[in-house]
């Protein structure tokens, strides 16, 4: 007998039916058949997620999108224009890194002008330069040209006393923890700026001192290179993709050369936040979380968003961005919603709205800041600078500003600025920062922390009070009026120099603060004394906790200090000992306890004590500023 493949085989018949099939089984792995091989392919479980029918549809609603926590940045850079305050103390590690990239700078040739004779290691053992911790967090999906604000940190164990005055040269950033020992991962950011001081700190009745060697640089990072969030297919397949990138990509129009989304395969989808969007890039993802696969029948799912709104009110929050998503087309829907019996579909519909810029949810709006919670009042007054040129608005906003609430003033501040209201006069005071004023029966002065530095002064003409004497950081600050007209004589005596100035000045709070920060140069001789905006802030308050300016001081919440925390303890791991030494592992441990952040309930407690700004000697020798 001959089976398939010619081979023979002999014995009884049980024996040979069995020597047959085996023969059958060998041939099939053998290559005795010529069909090919079919692989076994792995059924994949349909994954359907437990959702409201209503909320199906959305781009949400079948993909898990990554990559939406910010990202660690962080970096080693070098302080420039210090006055004797800085050190040479740096690892081995760490020096090596940086001399590599000052020679690639052209640090010690022609290039470098006056440094064309110095040598990277001159420069860093400078005492007026200090070697630092660079560290930020990246917006997720960060767009190119996208600024944040750094920290900055003299390195652990350092003999560098005080960044103060100090300039932070160009920096590379990278993803991740800096570890100079590791691998050359490529730099996705840069960082570079005036260093700023924060003038406040949480202290006790023993201890109101402040540590100088962190500060940070004020929308001094930059995005060099675009971050990409990726979005997973919960069930991979290639048409499905296609539609979603086609949604996206309809909803947020390309600003630019790239599109919004990009499929990568069947299960895989690239977004990149657009340059509009690069400031509210959490808005940006929400909304399109929230945005429908099938573009077709807006209206009518408009109408079943707000009647699901209502039987449903426990869903208002996600139909409140569904509604959102869809975009003007949903304005005549959600009006109905404007005076609902029930709060939550009320505000929803009101927030919709007013996001919308209907210019009927006007007096909604204006209902909510009267009578709403402390919450919805400020958002309320935020929405108002939304809607579409209306007179009214204007005039209720301006009479906002002189609401009891503090928050609700900023606010209204807030709203107004963005809509180019003339009642708010701003000013540029030099290159380092802005001094806005507005009108306001309750006087305040407001400082931000956060990206643009800018002190805003609330209030009907705020002035010095008369008759004054005000003594401050150790008697390097003084100002004294005997009566109450004429001037205000002052006096200042600078930290680094050693050197006093004196200067008379009108009492309006706004040219005493064109006095602090003006430098005195030829083309500009009008007397100064040349203040950085943290000390500026800080005299500020210490001349309103003397009583000198009768008004509230009110500086923003920083809340950089607690991301960075969150962000450090999810990032960082022990370093190996063998990859660093002993310095560099000092310096990658300490960013995880940060200046001023206690404790989560303290993201939004304002700062209660100013820091004196103490003295430090005048070197008898000291090196040319690079």
């Amino acid at each position: 007998m001959r089976t398939p493949c010619s081979c023979k085989w002999g014995g009884g018949l049980v024996l040979g039916a069995v020597a047959v099939a085996l023969a059958l089984s060998l041939s099939a792995g053998s290559g005795c058949s010529s069909a090919p091989k079919r692989p076994n392919r792995v059924k994949r479980v349909p994954i359907v997620r437990d959702l409201p029918a209503v909320l199906m549809g959305t781009v949400g609603a079948e993909v898990t999108i990554r990559g939406l926590e910010p990202t660690v940045l962080s970096g080693y850079g070098l302080v420039v224009g210090l006055d004797g305050t800085g050190s040479g103390d740096v690892p081995q590690s760490i020096r090596a890194v940086l001399e590599t990239d000052m020679r690639r700078m052209g640090v010690g040739s022609e290039l470098a002008g006056r440094l064309k004779d110095v040598t990277p290691g001159e420069l860093i053992d400078d005492p007026n330069t200090a070697v630092v911790l660079v560290q930020a967090l990246a917006p997720p999906g960060a767009p190119v040209g996208t600024k944040f604000d750094i920290r900055v940190s003299a390195l652990p164990g350092s003999a560098t006393s005080s960044l103060n005055g100090g300039m932070l040269w160009t920096t590379d950033l990278r993803a991740g923890v800096a570890n100079p020992s590791g691998p050359d991962i490529p730099a996705i950011a840069r960082a570079r700026g005036a260093i700023f001081l924060n003038p406040f700190a949480e202290a006790d009745s023993t201890d109101v001192t402040r540590n100088e060697s962190i500060g940070r640089v004020l929308d001094g990072g930059e995005m060099t290179n675009p971050q990409t969030i990726t979005v997973q297919m919960d069930n991979p397949s290639h048409s499905r993709t296609r539609e979603i990138v086609r949604a996206i990509n309809t909803a947020f129009p390309r600003a630019g050369r790239e599109s919004v989304a990009r499929g990568v395969n069947d299960e895989a989808i690239e977004l990149t936040i657009p340059r509009t969007w690069r400031d509210r890039p959490e808005e940006f993802l929400k909304l399109l979380r929230f945005t429908r696969i099938d573009h077709a029948f807006k209206e009518d799912w408009a109408q079943r968003y707000t009647e699901s709104m209502i039987q449903r009110p426990e869903l208002s929050e996600d139909l409140s961005w569904c509604l959102r998503a869809l975009g003007p087309v949903a304005i005549p829907f959600v009006r109905p919603l404007y005076d609902h019996p029930e709060l939550r579909p009320r505000m929803a519909g009101i927030e919709v709205g007013g996001y919308l810029g209907d210019p009927m949810v006007r007096d909604p709006l204006e209902k909510v800041v009267r009578t709403g919670s402390p919450a919805a009042m400020a958002n309320a007054v935020r929405l108002m600078a939304r809607l579409p040129v209306d007179g009214r608005v204007n005039r209720f906003l301006r009479e906002t500003l002189n609401n009891e609430d503090r928050e609700l003033r900023i606010a209204a501040y807030e709203a107004l600025e963005k809509m180019n209201d003339p009642i708010v006069r701003r000013q540029k005071i030099g290159s380092k920062f802005e001094l806005h004023e507005a009108p306001s029966s309750h006087p305040m002065i407001y400082v931000t922390l956060q990206h643009t530095p800018r002190i805003v002064v609330l209030g009907d003409h705020v002035e010095l009070r008369r008759p004054l004497f005000v003594s401050g950081w150790d008697g390097r600050l003084l100002l004294n009026a005997e009566s109450d007209s004429g001037l205000v004589s002052t006096m200042y005596r600078d930290p680094m120099s050693g050197q006093a100035q004196s200067a008379d000045t009108p009492p309006g709070v706004d040219r005493m603060i064109e006095l602090f920060a003006h430098k005195s140069t030829p083309e500009q001789p009008a007397p100064g004394y040349d203040m950085t905006y943290s000390q500026v802030v800080g005299a500020l308050f210490t001349i309103i906790d003397a009583g000198g300016i009768d008004a509230q001081f009110l500086p923003e919440s920083d809340l950089l200090s607690l991301a960075l925390v969150r962000g450090m303890t999810e990032t960082v791991t022990d370093a190996r000992p063998e990859l660093s030494d002993a310095g560099a592992i000092d310096a990658l441990d300490t960013p995880v306890a940060l200046e001023g952040v206690e404790s989560e309930q303290d993201e939004q407690a304002e700062s209660t004590f100013v820091v004196p700004l103490r003295s430090t000697p005048t070197p008898t020798l000291k090196s040319d500023k690079p």
